[in-house]
């Protein structure tokens, strides 16, 4: 079922990175991937547009994501038990647009991610105008 709906797709994958022993990808079409055996197992709405930032913290076992919308999204493996089939989970979502709706934001650079980087307790955020973002995680 999932293999015929994903065969179909055509995308661009602009970051990845590996959590928990599983590949996930971004791609320009504003959603996440999660591969397994070379193999795409999940595709995970998670932002209006690209998706240029990833980053991946194996220690904290938390993904962070950046999209053209200008929103900061954490991430967490879920295994469910009965199947031990994976899927990400939505933590936390981050808004750094302000007041602008999300299709706003896609279209100013000033709120575009470009790259992110996830530590313990922060996260850094570069945006496409050259602007730079410090947030704390909380807990």
């Amino acid at each position: 079922m999932i293999d015929e709906e994903l065969e179909s797709i055509y995308v661009t994958f602009l970051s990845c990175g590996f959590l928990q022993g599983h590949l996930i990808t971004a791609g320009d079409d504003g959603y996440l991937y999660l591969w397994e055996h070379q193999r795409i197992i999940r595709r995970i709405f998670a932002h209006e547009g690209a998706i240029y930032a990833l980053d991946c913290n194996d220690h904290i076992g938390i993904c962070a994501s950046g999209g053209m919308d200008g929103t900061v999204s954490l991430w967490r493996i879920f295994v469910e038990p009965r199947t031990q089939i994976a899927t990400l989970d939505k933590v936390k979502s981050y808004p750094l647009r302000r007041d602008l709706d999300s299709m706003q934001a896609v279209m100013s650079a000033e709120y575009n991610i470009q790259s992110i980087c996830l530590s313990f307790n922060r996260i850094i955020v570069g945006m496409r105008s050259g602007s730079i973002f410090e947030m704390q995680v909380a807990e």
